[in-house]
C-alpha cells in the first residue's frame, strides 16, 4: 500500500485536545498498543493528569499545555514534540471549540476563535510537522471532522462549516502527499458521548436528550478511538463514525425530512432564550 508507512506501534504518535473526550480515548487506546504518545490540551493540569494516568496504565506518554488560538502554537508543539519524542508517525488534530447560538448573536470574538481553533490551527500544526514527516519518508495527518459536514444544525453554522473545510482539506492534502510517504484522513463522528453541548448549571448535556430517543445514534468515545487506530494501519481518505452514518451519506438520504427530524440534537428552545446553548473549549 502506497504511503501506508509502519504500523502505529513503530512510531510516535501526536494527539491535540488529549486530555478528555474523543481524544482522551485516543490516546489511551494508541498507548496500551505501544504507541508513545505526545498528548496536548489547554489546562495544564489536565495535562499533567492524563499523562500521569497513561503512564500509570503502562504506557509511555508525554504532554504539553498548548492554546490552540496562540498564533506561535505549531512551531511550539513541533518542538515540543521533537524534544520529547522525536519525529512521530501520526499527527491526530482533535482538538477544537463549539459555540452553539444564533449566528448573529455570536461575537466576532467567538466566531474568531471558532475558526482558528478548528480550522486555522489544524492547517498550521500539519504544515509544520509536514517537513518531518516527508524526510522520514512516512506519517499520517488524521483530522477530527464531524457529521455536522454533511448535516449542518441549525445554531453551529460556524462549527459545522470548519468541519466541512477539514474534509476537504484532508482529501487534497491526500492526493497530495500519498506518493511521497504521506497520508491524510478525515474521521468523522456523529453523535458521541462527550462534555460537547453541557450548559452551564445543566447535570447532562442535550446529546442525552438523543440516547433516549435513539440509544443507537449516540456512541462511546473509545468507538471512535478504535477506529483512529485502524485507520493508521489501514489508511483511507475519508472514514464515519458510526459506519451507517456513511451509508446513509451514500444513499442520499441526509436531506430526508425523516432524517433530520430523527436526528435532531437538542431539544426546542424558548423563544426568548437567545443565548448560546453551550459552549465548548478542548
Amino acid at each position: 500500500m502506497v504511503g501506508a508507512g509502519p504500523g502505529p506501534s513503530a512510531t510516535p504518535a501526536v494527539v491535540t485536545g488529549g486530555t478528555r473526550g474523543i481524544g482522551r480515548a485516543i490516546a489511551g487506546a494508541l498507548a496500551v498498543r505501544g504507541v508513545p504518545v505526545f498528548l496536548t490540551g489547554k489546562d495544564p493540569e489536565r495535562v499533567a493528569r492524563a499523562v500521569a494516568s497513561l503512564r500509570e496504565a503502562g504506557g509511555r506518554a508525554d504532554g504539553v499545555a498548548l492554546d490552540l488560538a496562540d498564533p506561535e502554537v505549531a512551531n511550539r508543539l513541533v518542538r515540543a514534540v521533537d524534544a520529547a519524542v522525536g519525529t512521530p508517525h501520526a499527527v491526530i488534530l482533535n482538538a477544537g471549540v463549539a459555540r452553539a447560538g444564533r449566528f448573529e448573536r455570536l461575537g466576532p470574538g467567538e466566531l474568531s476563535e471558532t475558526l482558528r481553533v478548528n480550522l486555522e490551527a489544524p492547517v498550521a500544526i500539519a504544515r509544520a510537522f509536514l517537513p518531518g514527516l516527508l524526510e522520514a519518508g512516512h506519517g499520517h495527518l488524521i483530522f477530527l471532522g464531524s457529521g455536522a459536514a454533511d448535516f449542518p444544525p441549525p445554531r453551529l453554522a460556524a462549527y459545522a462549516s470548519t468541519k466541512a473545510a477539514l474534509r476537504a482539506l484532508a482529501a487534497s492534502l491526500d492526493l497530495e502527499l500519498r506518493e511521497r510517504g504521506i497520508r491524510a484522513s478525515v474521521v468523522e463522528p456523529i453523535f458521541v458521548r462527550t462534555e460537547l453541548g453541557r450548559r452551564p448549571g445543566e447535570a447532562t448535556p442535550p446529546l442525552e436528550s438523543v440516547a433516549r430517543r435513539h440509544p443507537r445514534f449516540v456512541i462511546e468515545p473509545g468507538v471512535v478511538a478504535e477506529r483512529v487506530v485502524r485507520l493508521i494501519d489501514r489508511p483511507r481518505p475519508r472514514v464515519s463514525v458510526p459506519a451507517w452514518w456513511g451509508a446513509l451519506r451514500v444513499l442520499g438520504l441526509l436531506g430526508s425530512p425523516i432524517v433530520r427530524r430523527a436526528l435532531t440534537l437538542a431539544p426546542p428552545r424558548r423563544p426568548a432564550d437567545d443565548g448560546p446553548a453551550f459552549s465548548w473549549r478542548e
